[in-house]
Formats: structure tokens, C-alpha cells, sequence
């Protein structure tokens, strides 16, 4: 094909577009935005509180310098424990999960309306659930109460 014939082609072509894109989300969206955004997929250790004092120095998995976690279960990735650990808490009753991870910005625990399934830790600012829509209702309600901190 002749080389003049396809540059007079495009020139000729209606490069009329309307770039205005509207991409003003509103304040909602961008809020909901950021907290999909925060929560992720991610293998936990679940343990019963029951067997903790079990498996001796591994229990400071399952707390921070604030204490125990906020929320109504003890959750830890999967990934920071090597397999001495793990088996210990394998033998006194632990699982691995399914669950999510999010940004914990600031404490909701004394907040009764919230679901259960989860648990965060302030001082490292991460929260955990097993379920996606828990670890959403979770962590947006952190964000805004860090917001009106």
C-alpha cells in the first residue's frame, strides 16, 4: 500500500473526541475506592483463645504492645511463622484460613455495632477477618474513625 495514501487517510480522519471524561467521583466512591483498595486476600493462622497460653512464646503472635487485638478473634498471616511454630500451633487446636487483611488506621473495638469475625492491631496498623465484607465494614469504619480523631 502506498505510504502517502495511509498518511492521508489519518490526516483526513475526524479527530473530533470529546476528552472531557467525567471522573469526578464522589466523595462516597473515593472512600469505598480506598477501602477496596486496603483489602486483601491473605492465609491465617486462626487460634482458640482457649489454647494460647499452649503454645508459650508464639502467643505474641496473637498480641501487640497495646495487648491483645481488637475485635473477637486471634488472627495472624499466615506467612511470619517458621514450621516449629506452626506445628505448635497446629497441636494445640490452631487452623490455617482463608481470610483478608486491611489497614487498621485507629481502634473501632468499643464500637458494639460492628460485626464479629475479625481482629486488628493498633500499634502495627493492620486488622484481620475471614470474611470480605467484614474486613470492608472493618476497615471503613477505622478509616472514618481515624478521620475524627
Amino acid at each position: 500500500m502506498d505510504e502517502c495514501f495511509i498518511e492521508t487517510q489519518i490526516d483526513d480522519y475526524d479527530y473530533d473526541y470529546d476528552y472531557d471524561y467525567d471522573y469526578d467521583y464522589d466523595e462516597e466512591e473515593r472512600f469505598n475506592d480506598l477501602i477496596r483498595s486496603s483489602v486483601r486476600f491473605e492465609q491465617l493462622i486462626w487460634m482458640p483463645s482457649e489454647s494460647l497460653e499452649q503454645i508459650g512464646e508464639a502467643a505474641g503472635l496473637f498480641y501487640d504492645v497495646t495487648g491483645g487485638p481488637d475485635g473477637d478473634l486471634l488472627l495472624a498471616p499466615y506467612g511470619i511463622c517458621d514450621h516449629g511454630t506452626l506445628s505448635d500451633i497446629f497441636a494445640a487446636g490452631g487452623e490455617i484460613v482463608r481470610g483478608y487483611s486491611f489497614w487498621y488506621p485507629h481502634s473501632v473495638a468499643d464500637n458494639s455495632d460492628l460485626p464479629s469475625g475479625w481482629c486488628a492491631y493498633c500499634r502495627s496498623g493492620i486488622g484481620y477477618a475471614l470474611d470480605y465484607d467484614v474486613a470492608f465494614e472493618i476497615c471503613a469504619a477505622s478509616h472514618v474513625a481515624a478521620a475524627s480523631a
